[in-house]
């Protein structure tokens, strides 16, 4: 029954004693007995009590994940305020966001997979296929990050398609080379933070988020003046980017381990976790298939989505003074994606 659909709401006598606590103010005849003994709430206070409980969940629930996706977005500032202290700040801020920008297409495909976690994990056999799914193509993808790093083909869409040169090439192909790792994090990082919006446990997101940039913010401190930042500058953002990617996957899976398996159960739905195991909540099977379709219509949408920042790469590069140009987009572009990148996230919790 929906919660405006309710005309009446059962309390028994001895929860009755709520009514110190403030749910029911004294002297108000709200209250009527039953000859069962039972006590009815009336239909007005019903609604209006509910209405605003709901309001206040929702924005426990929803505060520290705006607050998780505000964090990561501010941590693309300090780190090209880092780079834009470093030796050839122009040519690496112009590497850096050339190379992120490719990488944002090889992480698309699995930048929805918190839908999966949260729209099909029930039990511990499906959380197994969808980690393997997760994993899996994430492998696939880290694969295909590599092939852009090396000579070939990668070196002729680095190189002879934008119209770079060879310096700048260089520069980028060590990114990706550096940076293969993270489609596989990202994927699961985001799985794993499905879950735990599904579970409820949005502060282990928030934490997840705070504790990553913290690691991204100290990092830029401690590597700038190093050696090697100050022999290769384009290190910095590297090393930057996977100490933040790390610390934010460590977090989730501590969260995971801590509150998602523990509810999950063989046969009985993590959204009830007390039921008993009847008929009525035998375990649903899932095979890779089911996750595949579930998933390829997020991830044709979320490649596309995340072509966008290469092809204006690929525009600009071909310009006049194209270096300078992706420098100045790689600072704007995370600049303006400020103030609307957690509306662009927070569209998937209608699934909680």
């Amino acid at each position: 029954m929906g919660l405006y659909g309710l005309e009446h709401m059962r309390v028994y006598p001895h929860q009755g004693a709520s009514q110190s606590r403030g749910v029911f103010e004294p002297g108000q005849h709200l209250l009527r007995a039953t000859p069962e003994g039972d006590w009815l709430v009336s239909h007005t206070l019903t609604k209006k009590y509910l209405r605003r409980s709901v309001y206040i969940k929702f924005a426990r629930f929803l505060a520290p994940l705006i607050l998780a996706m505000l964090a990561q977005e501010l941590s693309a500032q300090f780190l090209n305020g880092g780079m834009a202290r470093v030796p050839r700040a122009t040519q690496t801020l112009a590497a850096f966001g050339l190379a992120y920008g490719l990488l944002s297409v090889m992480s698309g495909p699995l930048h929805q997979s918190r839908q999966l976690g949260l729209a099909m994990i029930d039990n511990r056999r499906q959380l197994r296929m969808g980690t393997r799914v997760i994993a899996t193509i994430g492998l696939g993808l880290s694969l295909a990050t590599i092939l852009m790093a090396l000579d070939g083909p990668g070196r002729w869409v680095v190189e002879d398609l934008h119209g770079i040169d060879a310096s700048l090439a260089d520069q980028a192909q060590i990114a990706l080379l550096w940076l293969t790792p993270m489609p596989l994090l990202t994927g699961l990082t985001r799985y794993y933070s499905g879950l735990l919006a599904r579970m409820r446990r949005t502060e282990v997101v928030s934490a997840s988020g705070i504790a990553g940039i913290g690691a991204r913010i100290l990092s830029v401190f401690v590597f700038l003046d190093m050696a090697f930042v100050q022999t290769q500058p384009i290190l910095l953002p590297i090393a930057i980017t996977l100490l933040g990617a790390g610390v934010e996957y460590l977090v989730m899976m501590w969260g995971h381990f801590r509150y998602v398996r523990p509810a999950l159960t063989i046969g009985m739905p993590a959204s009830d976790t007390t039921a008993e195991v009847t008929s009525d909540t035998e375990e649903h099977v899932i095979c890779a298939a089911d996750i595949l379709r579930f998933l390829w219509p997020l991830a044709v949408i979320m490649i596309f989505q995340g072509a966008s920042r290469p092809l204006i790469n690929l525009v600009v590069s071909r310009g006049v003074d194209g270096t300078q140009a992706l420098a100045v987009l790689t600072i704007v572009y995370a600049l303006g994606h400020l103030h609307y990148g957690w509306i662009n996230e927070i569209r998937s919790l209608v699934l909680c």
